[in-house]
């Protein structure tokens, strides 16, 4: 099925001290099917905290949220996650 997609972000980066880094991601898009009515509208949030604690070894945190709403009957939906890791770099 054929769509057009409109989208922008925006991405920003941030350390506050040489061990802790934060990144956060904002993103719309909007998505149309051509020769019907259907619209979409997504959103996404996605944040990320790191801390590392030697020069080969951090923890993540990561949160998520996403929406799509549409006008098309039971295609809307939200969505939120968080997710706890760590890394070890050989």
């Amino acid at each position: 099925e054929s769509t057009i997609i409109t989208a922008f972000g925006l991405r920003a980066s941030y350390s506050f001290t040489p061990q802790w880094f934060a990144n956060c991601q904002l993103s719309y898009s909007q998505i149309e099917y051509p020769g019907t009515s259907r619209l979409d509208n997504s959103w996404v949030l996605d944040t990320t905290l790191r801390y590392d604690i030697w020069r080969n070894m951090s923890i993540v945190w990561e949160y998520r949220y996403s929406t799509l709403l549409s006008n098309a009957p039971l295609q809307s939906f939200t969505s939120n996650y968080g997710i706890v890791g760590a890394t070890y770099r050989f």
